[in-house]
């Protein structure tokens, strides 16, 4: 509890500090907040992840991710003070119990038990999570090219300087390996250029349904990838589960497409409102 008070403490500091223009006591806080950005976007999640595929398959990887969406509005809310979306919340708890039943089906079927990669996958998921929060604090008051620059040069270092610490040099004695070189250029182009880009602007501009609800098409996305590429079965619960989502889907779109007239119609009420006493006389 004391840590989680610190952490709040300094977003707080951080959010005060885009308000002052970037005073003299304004980078301290940004530059922690900067640092733990860099250190989980860029290293501790994409570690977990990568330890969490080789232990199982991808559809549990992504079955285990569905607990971002909650835990992204509960903590928006705690430390960001944003409003939690009701219809956005239950959306994305219909979403996860989707997962849970393709998960639950799926033992059914095979026998197979949570292991250590689906707690890596958790892990991973909770980095991701208190990342995206940090990103959107940071991106309030920093620059978005200097964010990306150094949160992705910050982040490449410690997750080389990560891997030859715990794993030595030989993890990186195949990386210029045909097929590995071939990979990695989709990788890069994809995830690191295009993907990051765009997921970093889309955090400067959104509120957290927003992020939420983009985040809810993911998983089926996944899997439908994952049946398709690497042949991977989800199992019996695949209907019932994807029924689920798709619901969820809908329950979290309908909540943000009400929200969205909502402040339609409060602007144009202020607008006839102001209109009314205007004064038009010389």
């Amino acid at each position: 509890m004391r840590n989680l008070h610190l952490l709040k403490q300094t977003f707080s500091q951080a959010r005060r500090a885009s308000g002052t223009h970037q005073s003299n006591g304004a980078w301290p806080p940004l530059t922690v907040l900067l640092t733990l950005s860099a250190v989980l976007s860029s290293a501790v999640t994409p570690g977990l992840y990568f330890f969490a595929l080789e232990n199982t398959s991808v559809t549990n990887v992504v079955i285990a991710s569905r607990i971002d969406p909650p835990i992204f509005l509960i903590l928006a809310a705690i430390f960001l003070g944003e409003r939690i979306d009701v219809k956005a919340m239950a959306g994305n708890l219909i979403i996860l119990l989707g997962a849970v039943v393709i998960l639950a089906f799926k033992d059914r079927d095979i026998g197979y038990a949570i292991g250590v990669g689906e707690v890596a996958a958790v892990a991973a998921t909770l980095s991701f999570t208190l990342s995206t929060i940090i990103t959107r604090t940071s991106l309030e008051t920093v620059p978005f090219g200097v964010f990306a620059i150094f949160r992705t040069a910050l982040g490449t270092l410690i997750y080389v300087s990560f891997q030859l610490t715990f794993s030595g040099h030989h993890h990186f004695s195949e990386m210029f390996q045909p097929i590995l070189l071939k990979w990695i250029w989709v990788y890069a182009i994809l995830i690191i250029i295009i993907g990051q880009l765009a997921w970093n602007f889309g955090l400067k501009h959104s509120k957290a349904g927003d992020v939420s609800l983009a985040t809810s098409f993911s998983p089926l996305a996944a899997i439908a990838i994952a049946m398709v590429i690497l042949n991977e079965d989800p199992g019996s619960g695949l209907i019932p589960g994807g029924v689920l989502m798709v619901f969820g889907i809908w329950v979290a779109r309908s909540g943000r497409k009400s929200a969205v007239r909502k402040r339609e119609s409060a602007r144009k009420k202020s607008l006839e409102l102001e209109k009314d006493v205007n004064f038009k006389g010389v």
